[in-house]
């Protein structure tokens, strides 16, 4: 089976993972033990394929905010960012680089107020 015709299956595959745009670990069990279970010609390209897609939505599922210490949210503060991203989660890290602010992505869409990024801002003025 050509590469086309297994990206195709994975793309496929992917959409059935899906529960109201979002990615359904359940689903992607089932997914995964039915195709492990079969003698599908190909197996290991569909799954490199349908791991890429599954990757790339988590990734855009997920706010990754990070500041120089721990971060203690406000309940308002998760329902603005997860409104505005349409996102699912909110993951919080401490980065030991930042010495103040905090960075905030989602998906592409990067908001940089860290002191670091404000310096770079008005070096570049």
């Amino acid at each position: 089976m050509n590469n086309k015709k297994l990206a195709k299956i994975a793309k496929n595959l992917f959409k059935l993972s899906l529960s109201n745009g979002f990615v359904d670990n359940s689903k992607v069990r089932n997914i995964l033990t039915h195709l492990d279970k079969s003698k599908q010609s190909g197996k290991i390209q569909i799954l490199k394929h349908y791991k890429k897609q599954i990757a790339e939505k988590l990734t855009k599922e997920t706010v990754v905010v990070e500041a120089a210490s721990q971060i203690t949210p406000g309940k308002q503060f998760e329902e603005a960012i997860l409104s505005k991203t349409k996102a699912k989660n909110i993951k919080y890290e401490v980065n030991p680089d930042f010495v103040f602010g905090a960075k905030v992505t989602a998906g592409d869409w990067i908001f940089d107020s860290t002191l670091d990024a404000k310096l770079r801002q008005l070096s570049n003025d």
